[in-house]
């Protein structure tokens, strides 16, 4: 009988420890999560439905509309890329803090661009520029019409003298580069505008630290078809160029037998 009741305790007793165990091993660690917003409207491959994400290296859904996700507190690694292709597109490592959530607008003209992650208030948050001048961040997507790493965009008046175009330089931003995200405001001189000038300013390209401009396919300097006006109050603005197809016109540009101009378009 004693060692009946021996063995039934031993027994007890190994239940209960496993039990203990399981309880131990099952019992979820308390974590924060927090949120991050990447609103996706702007991305060519999102507009496509191309647009996958992972975190730390899993993949994660990315909440339509809002672009919002949420995963715990701490640095993570965001990756977005192409699901047809595995190509990755962006990634951006962001710091998540309970209550703080980071926001990014994801800006990508074509699908062959890469992703720039952008401030959606940039404009809103950038201070007016000083009198006698304007704020640009300009950066170069239409590296088939423009071939350079770097490029000097010009600042042009432009006034019509008979049936011709005449161009005054204004100024001129120097290096531009391919992505919004690397790109930053520069001050631009507004200069003395005379009656005759047009409104906004006309811009034209060369390749940054040498002579190679942008030719039209008349073989002269092309110019935009499109002016850069900045608003009245702060005079600040965010443009990215992207080529426009066009008609056969020799003031345009000729690429691969097909016309386009050179569209300075607004990001916000």
């Amino acid at each position: 009988m004693k060692k009946i009741i021996h063995k039934l305790l031993l027994l007890s007793l190994l239940i209960g420890g496993l039990q203990s165990c399981q309880k131990w091993e099952y019992t979820p660690r308390h974590t924060n999560f927090g949120e991050v917003y990447f609103v996706a409207d702007q991305a060519a491959s999102y507009q496509a439905g191309l647009l996958k994400v992972k975190y730390n290296g899993h993949p994660i859904e990315l909440q339509g509309g809002t672009g919002r996700i949420r995963v715990p507190e701490g640095e993570g690694k965001f990756e977005f890329y192409d699901e047809s292709t595995g190509e990755v597109l962006g990634e951006k490592t962001v710091n998540i803090v309970l209550g703080s959530p980071e926001r990014y607008s994801l800006f990508q003209p074509t699908e062959e661009d890469p992703i720039a992650f952008i401030n959606p208030d940039g404009e809103i948050d950038e201070e007016a520029a000083p009198d006698g001048f304007m704020k640009i961040k300009i950066a170069n997507y239409a590296k088939k019409l423009i071939p350079f790493e770097k490029t000097d965009v010009i600042v042009n008046f432009r006034y019509t003298q008979g049936r011709q175009y005449v161009y005054v330089p204004v100024d001129t931003i120097e290096a531009v580069g391919q992505t919004l995200d690397t790109a930053t405001y520069r001050l631009v001189r507004l200069g003395e505008r005379l009656s005759n000038y047009q409104p906004g300013y006309f811009i034209s390209f060369k390749e940054h630290g040498t002579d190679n401009k942008v030719n039209n396919a008349g073989g002269t300097m092309y110019y935009s078809h499109v002016a850069i006006v900045p608003d009245e109050v702060k005079k600040v603005t965010t443009r990215y160029l992207t080529p426009i197809e066009y008609v056969t016109n020799n003031l345009y540009i000729n690429h691969e037998d097909i016309y386009y101009y050179v569209d300075p378009q607004s990001v916000y």
